[in-house]
């Protein structure tokens, strides 16, 4: 979401089985946990990262050896990373699936790319459906914090 909201991700995205999924954040999630960075625990439908604060002294000196990436990117707005973070998980899902689909359409007919982007999404997330008015919302809500 964040990306599709302006600000500076040092990743590539594709859309992938569950939405919209980097291979190169993945492998940055991966290196930081062998590194004993964080710890991952799986959690009902979700895996839950965990930073170790103890690991985090040299934290930017140390990711800053093995990621040029990572010492890279700004920080994000705290309040929009806190809103984003208490969203259930299905919903931040539908969203970001959502605004992939818009945005790989814009240029094309702009008053359909909306009902199309939302009919592709629930083709792909049948089982989420009861949740697209939410995703909708938090969509909506996204669009006036877009990065000009």
């Amino acid at each position: 979401m964040l990306k599709y909201l302006g600000y500076d991700v040092p990743f590539r995205y594709n859309y992938h089985f569950y939405g919209p999924y980097s291979e190169d954040l993945q492998m940055e999630l991966s290196m930081k946990l062998c590194l004993g960075l964080w710890e991952e625990n799986y959690k009902g439908n979700e895996f839950i990262y965990t930073a170790k604060p103890e690991k985090f002294s040299n934290f930017k000196e140390e990711i800053s050896k093995i990621s040029d990436k990572a010492t890279d990117v700004q920080p994000y707005p705290l309040p929009l990373v806190k809103r984003l973070v208490a969203k259930n998980v299905d919903v931040l899902e539908l969203t970001s699936t959502l605004a992939y689909f818009i945005d790989q359409n814009t240029g094309s007919d702009e008053k359909n790319v909306r009902a199309r982007a939302k009919e592709e999404t629930l083709k792909l997330k049948p089982h989420l459906r009861e949740k697209i008015s939410q995703a909708e919302e938090l969509y909506d809500s996204l669009q006036q914090e877009r990065k000009s």
